[in-house]
């Protein structure tokens, strides 16, 4: 072992009294904490396990939910879908256009009748 100077072995020597003081003075709240927990793993040892994977299912659940919930508020106003009159202003109508349309009307209809 390391020989070690005179400064660390008077440290050494002070958390050896201070650790062995400590161990030797009773701690009644120490003493309560582990009594709990020993009876704690008793009772766990008794009752049957659980499966794990119910809790695995449970989680998986609980995402699910806060997607469903979440996600569809989650999007600001200018991302949601908008009506298509609301926004798109109507072009000008070209007179040609519409004399072509009527036409082209005329002649699909003159063509299932005859």
């Amino acid at each position: 072992m390391n020989e070690l100077d005179p400064r660390q072995r008077e440290l050494a020597d002070t958390l050896r009294a201070t650790l062995e003081k400590k161990a030797a003075t009773p701690d009644p709240l120490l003493d309560a904490a582990l009594a709990a927990t020993r009876a704690q793993i008793a009772a766990r040892q008794g009752r049957p396990r659980r499966h794990p994977w119910w809790v695995a299912g449970g989680f998986a659940v609980a995402a699910s939910l806060a997607v469903v919930m979440v996600v569809p508020f989650g999007t600001g106003p200018e991302q949601q879908p908008r009506a298509v009159a609301e926004n798109t202003p109507m072009p000008d109508a070209d007179l040609q256009f519409l004399q072509d349309m009527d036409l082209l009307v005329a002649m699909e209809e003159g063509r299932h009748e005859g």
